[in-house]
């Protein structure tokens, strides 16, 4: 228990520094405005697509973490864990970049 609540933390987390790095190219894009006003235009444009698809992405998460009757029996070793993690975490990761390319 006390380890998938940790994988848990560890996910939310990673998600919480993407959507810190989210903010910090937002900001980006604020300071890279220029002056031309159609420059400006399209710069604020992409930051409301990026910040809808943002929401979006925000909704749609969401952790379940059930395990089967039979499996709570099954000792694992720290390895096993950090693999399962570090898989988790890449599934993670490509469903965000699958999602730019379905949005």
């Amino acid at each position: 228990q006390e380890q998938r609540l940790s994988i848990s933390r560890d996910l939310h987390d990673n998600i919480g520094s993407q959507l810190t790095f989210v903010i910090s190219s937002i900001e980006n894009l604020k300071f890279g405005i220029g002056n031309s006003n159609q420059k400006a235009e399209t710069k604020r444009f992409q930051i409301l697509n990026f910040l809808d698809n943002a929401r979006i992405a925000q909704e749609t998460i969401d952790f379940d973490f059930n395990i089967d009757e039979g499996l709570k029996e099954v000792k694992l070793t720290s390895l096993v864990w950090v693999n399962i993690y570090r898989t988790t975490q890449e599934a993670v990761n490509m469903r965000s970049k699958q999602r730019k390319w379905l949005v």
